[in-house]
């Protein structure tokens, strides 16, 4: 879980150590002085979902580019093609700089396209899919992008009922 604030390794140690319903209900991140909340029902029968890149579920989610993101293309840093700014971020030198390769992938978001068909379009090997699951997970992390995780839902419920 990533939390952020003053103390963002003591409040994250404190929730770690609580059962993962209080957890999800106590989180309260703060992105640079904004404050994002978490909607969140207990009488879900359902597992609960959460955005990881750890087994294959992230192949379905499909990303949203946020209406707020700008990509800018000058006075870059070094090796860097562009960067992406949150336009609702409080402080405007909270960017995330981009290569060639993630450019291409941020191309290839259109709210339709899972990451798999993103990743078969864009990547063309095995460390270009790592390359682009770690960009796709650091525009989550940077608020530049949000995931639709229906599918991938459906799928794991389609699956569960398989076995």
């Amino acid at each position: 879980m990533r939390v952020g604030g003053a103390q963002p390794a003591r409040r994250a140690s404190s929730l770690a150590a609580l059962p993962a319903a209080t957890r999800r209900r106590r989180a309260l991140p703060r992105n640079n002085g904004l404050a994002r909340f978490i909607a969140y029902r207990d009488d879900r029968s359902e597992e609960s979902q959460p955005i990881d890149f750890v087994d294959d579920r992230w192949r379905d989610y499909i990303p949203i580019a946020l209406p707020r993101t700008v990509r800018v293309r000058e006075r870059l840093p070094p090796d860097s093609v562009a960067v992406l700014i949150n336009r609702s971020h409080k402080f405007a030198d909270l960017v995330c700089t981009i290569d060639s390769f993630e450019d291409r992938l941020l191309d290839a978001i259109d709210g339709n396209r899972t990451l798999a068909e993103i990743l078969q379009f864009a990547a063309q090997d095995s460390d270009g899919n790592r390359g682009a699951l770690r960009f796709f997970e650091r525009l989550w992390q940077y608020d530049q992008v949000v995931f639709d995780t229906s599918r991938a839902a459906a799928n794991r419920r389609d699956r569960g009922k398989e076995r």
